[in-house]
């Protein structure tokens, strides 16, 4: 007999207590008993419950006057030349004949002592404030997603927070959609001192990241090269991913992080804007995010989030987010650079980039990811109304009036299956024009 029970000896998590009859024997029971007992006690009931077992397997049917009618199941009674008592478990009245069908009782089980084991008890940790951030972020893989994607990350500003119920609203609509439960607590903070624009395709040392956590229990760890090249130690920063590969501890919860990736999946747009007090998210992959797949619509809206849980003394805390499509849109074309023809016009062209294929492991064109190649390029000359114009390859011809004698400036967008990317600008320099 196994008996399961709450022990208050292990800050009541549960425990378990045996006992068995000695002996031949295959049948094994489990009680669980919804009570908070200790061990000793528990383990008497197991042994009792055996006992009580051994004793129910003699049963005895006993045949009396109706005199006797009055004798009910459930009745416990003695039978003459037997020694011990039994329990009347069934009843029959048949001709003026009372049968009874009784079952031995066992005898009192005298107390057993046990131990409760070990005690693996839950740190009695504080839950503090709740923390939310809710961004978006493009894809981590090269998954093309049709659907814009947002994350929610949690924590609180004590050890002991866990989880929080969330539910969403998109702009514009009055129902609240629920979501469940958040991800586990996640390692987020805020951002300490300004952040300066960096370089993107090499590693920047000239800037430090330096980042308040949320309490003194988050940590950051150092990744090495071929860890970064892996994927470790992403993070959203404001509106800008970038990775880190060392880290060090300057405070109770500040830590400074260099070696930076900087503008990584096409977020270089979003650098040198973060300011004091923006969002520090560590962004492990399937494990501390909770993602919420929207549909296409709502690109160009907001997003509203209620969290609720341990930790919301004022109650539940909204929180909107803008949905940019930047999990669905094509990264903003780059390189742009310009030469003039021999009859005096311009040639601007610029290099694609992809949703997918961020690696270049073949050193090979990265694929499309769209339906077709398609460019918007936006002419805005220093005289004159401006004009869009739409192209297949990725290079315009600017006619030399545009720009002569006074600058123009080109904006170019990638034209995807979901919407336009962001636009990567050249400005023509100015150049006297030659009578």
């Amino acid at each position: 007999m196994t008996l399961a029970h709450y022990d208050p000896a292990r800050d009541y998590q549960s425990g378990l207590q045996r006992a068995q009859r000695p002996g031949a024997g295959r049948r094994e029971l489990r009680i669980e008993m919804p009570a908070a007992l200790s061990a000793d006690a528990a383990k008497t009931m197991a042994k009792a419950l055996v006992a009580r077992g051994e004793a129910a397997r003699e049963k005895r049917t006993v045949t009396l006057g109706w005199s006797h009618l009055h004798v009910m199941p459930g009745d416990v009674v003695t039978i003459r030349g037997i020694p011990g008592v039994f329990r009347v478990a069934d009843w029959w009245f048949e001709a003026m004949v009372v049968k009874l069908e009784c079952v031995r009782l066992s005898a009192t089980t005298a107390a057993a002592s046990a131990t409760s084991g070990r005690v693996l008890a839950a740190p009695d940790a504080v839950a503090g404030q709740r923390v939310l951030h809710v961004f978006e972020m493009p894809p981590l893989d090269d998954t093309l997603s049709s659907s814009p994607r947002m994350f929610v990350a949690a924590a609180g500003t004590g050890a002991g927070w866990r989880q929080a119920a969330l539910l969403y609203r998109i702009s514009g609509e009055e129902r609240w959609t629920p979501v469940g439960r958040t991800a586990s607590a996640a390692t987020l903070g805020t951002l300490a001192s300004p952040l300066r624009a960096g370089a993107t395709s090499v590693s920047d040392q000239m800037n430090d990241l330096v980042v308040d956590l949320a309490h003194e229990n988050m940590v950051l760890a150092g990744a090495g090269l071929a860890a970064l090249v892996a994927g470790a130690n992403v993070a959203m920063v404001g509106d800008e991913l970038l990775q880190f590969g060392k880290v060090e501890q300057v405070g109770r919860v500040r830590w400074r992080l260099s070696n930076l990736l900087r503008g990584r999946r096409g977020t270089e747009g979003a650098m040198g804007r973060q300011a004091i007090g923006d969002r520090f998210v560590l962004v492990e992959r399937d494990t501390l995010l909770l993602p919420i797949d929207l549909p296409l619509s709502a690109v160009g809206g907001t997003i509203r989030d209620i969290a609720s849980g341990i930790g919301d003394l004022a109650g539940p805390a909204q929180i909107d987010a803008a949905v940019q499509g930047i999990s669905v849109l094509p990264p903003s074309p780059v390189h742009l650079i310009s030469r003039v023809l021999p009859n005096g016009d311009a040639l601007v062209s610029w290099v694609r980039r992809s949703r997918s294929g961020w690696r270049w492991v073949d050193g090979v064109d990265a694929p499309l990811g769209e339906e077709r190649e398609g460019y918007r390029a936006t002419i805005m000359p220093g005289r004159g109304p401006a004009r869009t114009v739409d192209v297949a390859v990725s290079e315009i011809v600017i006619p030399a009036v545009d720009y002569l004698p006074s600058a123009c400036v080109i904006s170019v967008r990638q034209v995807g299956s979901n919407g336009e990317s962001a636009a990567a600008t050249i400005e023509l320099p100015m150049v006297q024009e030659i009578i």
